[in-house]
């Protein structure tokens, strides 16, 4: 059952050294702790869902690239040969992920026997999802039901993820000069008013997603690649590129806010063309599942396309997602069996501990694999007339954050450091490296000695006495001597990292006033800017890339900077590393960046970097994602099947 670990920063700190021995053997649940009985979730559904029937035979063996032979599926026993290994223990990455694979069409079909049909998969969320167009979503609030009745162009194969596969595409094919692509759509994709998909929607789809005049958080991500897009033919589209084979083009269009929307329908429609969408009533897709109904604040239900282009799938009758808010209800309601599958997001890492243990062998935990997610603060910078304008306030509340003491509270040392791009990676600094940097720098607490190399887990350390003193005296150059106050607005289910960060501040004279919402009330602040001083969000990457950060968080418009704050300098060093080739070369024009961005002078940062629970789900929940890249991926459901 679900306890709040931080019941008081003391006594944290004197545990933190006990729990970091025991993190691993905690990862999977210890069978030698009873876990206590769960409370009764009272918003949750009772169990239900019609009886499964199996699916019918007839699996096909895939073409790989170059003509090979995929085996044929093995026949299905107690798990189906796609049905994904339980996720290893949380880690961190130390390389990048494999190169991506390209599959031929219809991967789905060597594993569409080994299921059963039927049933209702009850989700639980700890928010409503904030619009029915992933167009104009932030966060994956936007994408956990909303992804469903909807597809993209190509995906990531639910079987192995570093393999790209078609979607609504059924191949493609390089110019050979690598300025265009053409797509081949299936010729049998319809909306769900029964017009057929064709390649005009798909320009009208890429045209809208790239259009940086509209709100587009996410689907933006692809404009710094795509030119523009033509309708070669009914079910052909050449899409043509800025520059030569873009390495991060075909990544971001497996994300899942990459969904194809209806010409036939929006076009002409006013302003935001997606707006129309925020009606669920008036939503037109062509995927897996049709939506059905919804109660405001309570639950979001979708059902079955019965007319879906790929045959046999989906599995499920349909999906209900039922909101509940308080995170103790929630975890009870999994431990319990009233829902099916919740994302591990909504938990701080020893919150997930605890349930992990009341789960054990009821269900699991599926962690993304690399380190892709960070918490994050940022600043208003738009409110001239207040104190965060002067980017020596910024800067001096960057060197008196302590990143070390929040990853390892917060996050029990699984983690790393709030540095400006992924950790442990090519595309960042050394740990050696970092120690050095002004508000990374820890101190041997009795010798006064500056400590080289990663600081997590080390005890004995401190912060750096000459960054705070560097704060103390950038807050007198800006007019604050004696210190200042400042509103932190943040999303409530970060409760831990904002009562951390205040004692921080406080320590160079930097009063933090903590005002907690409800995450879609601090999501909705930071996109419209509705705040005064501070806010704390999370952020998940859609693609482990540097395009990636740099257009989510550093370049104007991106979804942690809904307020457009720009540093022409990383805007021009992003334009000089994104068709860099070469890693050795790119590494060098991204530590440019790096120096600039780590000087905390900019609109934001991250807090610290960490890898996800992606979803919790009970056993009985079949060919669910093992360890999405990243949390912007996986939540479509049309491979899902339920053992009942």
């Amino acid at each position: 059952m679900y306890t709040n670990p931080l019941s008081s920063i003391r006594v944290i700190f004197l545990l933190v050294v006990a729990l970091l021995l025991v993190t691993i053997a905690a990862c999977g649940g210890d069978s030698s702790e009873e876990a206590t009985t769960a409370p009764v979730a009272t918003s949750a559904p009772a169990p239900g869902g019609a009886a499964p029937t199996t699916a019918p035979g007839g699996a096909a063996a895939t073409v790989a690239p170059g003509g090979a032979a995929a085996a044929t599926a093995p026949e299905a026993t107690t798990e189906p040969a796609m049905a994904p290994p339980t996720a290893a223990p949380l880690s961190l990455a130390t390389a990048t992920p494999e190169p991506v694979k390209v599959a031929a069409a219809g991967y789905w079909r060597e594993f569409v026997d080994q299921g059963q049909y039927g049933g209702i998969l009850r989700e639980g969320h700890i928010y409503e999802n904030d619009h029915w167009s992933p167009w104009v979503g932030c966060c994956n609030r936007s994408i956990f039901i909303a992804r469903n009745p909807y597809n993209l162009l190509v995906m990531r194969d639910p079987a192995d993820q570093n393999t790209i596969v078609g979607d609504l595409a059924e191949s493609w094919e390089w110019a050979e000069d690598g300025n265009s692509v053409n797509f081949n759509i299936a010729q049998n994709a319809t909306w769900f008013d029964g017009q057929p998909v064709t390649a005009d929607d798909v320009v009208f789809s890429l045209d809208n997603m790239s259009d940086l005049d509209q709100v587009r958080p996410r689907t933006r991500n692809i404009a710094p690649y795509y030119a523009s897009s033509e309708a070669v033919d009914a079910y052909t589209v050449k899409v043509n590129t800025k520059f030569s084979n873009p390495a991060a083009l075909l990544p971001f269009l497996t994300v899942d806010f990459m969904v194809m929307h209806p010409k036939h329908v929006l076009e002409g429609k006013p302003e935001d063309v997606a707006d129309f969408f925020a009606d669920p009533d008036n939503l037109v897709g062509s995927g897996a599942f049709m939506y059905k109904t919804r109660e405001l604040g309570s639950s979001m239900e979708v059902e079955k396309n019965p007319n879906y282009f790929k045959e046999g799938l989906p599995f499920l009758d349909g999906i209900k997602v039922f909101v509940i808010n308080d995170k103790s209800r929630l975890a009870a309601a999994l431990e319990v069996g009233q829902i099916d599958w919740a994302p591990g997001a909504a938990w701080t890492e020893p919150e997930i501990r605890d349930l992990a243990r009341a789960l054990e062998g009821k269900g699991r935990v599926l962690f993304t694999p690399v380190t892709n997610v960070f918490r994050y603060y940022e600043f208003n910078t738009n409110n001239a007339d207040e104190p965060v304008s002067d980017p020596r306030v910024r800067r001096a509340v960057y060197l008196a954050f302590d990143s070390k003491e929040q990853v390892e509270i917060t996050r029990l040392g699984n983690g790393s450091l709030g540095i400006p791009f992924f950790p442990e990676t090519w595309m960042s600094a050394t740990p050696e490296e970092i120690s050095e940097w002004p508000g990374f720098r820890y101190v041997d607490e009795g010798s006064g000695e500056l400590y080289i190399g990663d600081p997590v887990g080390v005890p004995n350390l401190v912060k750096d006495p000459a960054d705070l003193q560097m704060a103390r005296d950038l807050l007198a150059e800006a007019g604050f001597p004696d210190g200042l106050e400042l509103d932190y607005l943040y999303a409530d289910i970060f409760e831990d990292e904002a009562i951390l960060l205040r004692e921080n501040l406080k320590v160079v004279g930097i009063e933090l006033n903590l005002l907690p919402r409800d995450t879609t009330t601090a999501a909705n602040a930071e996109q419209s800017g509705e705040y005064k001083h501070m806010l704390g969000f999370g952020h998940g990457t859609n693609i482990i890339d540097p395009d990636d950060v740099f257009l989510g968080v550093y370049l104007p418009g991106g979804p942690r900077n809904a307020q457009r704050f720009e540093d022409p300098r990383v805007t021009e060093i992003f334009e000089r590393q994104k068709s860099e080739p070469d890693q050795v070369a790119r590494r060098a024009i991204i530590k440019e960046a790096e120096d600039i961005i780590r000087m905390g002078e900019g609109q934001g940062r991250p807090m610290f970097w960490h890898a996800v629970e992606q979803l919790i789900h009970l056993n009985h929940v079949k060919n669910m994602n093992t360890g999405p890249f990243t949390v912007q991926y996986g939540y479509q459901k049309e491979h899902v099947w339920m053992e009942q």
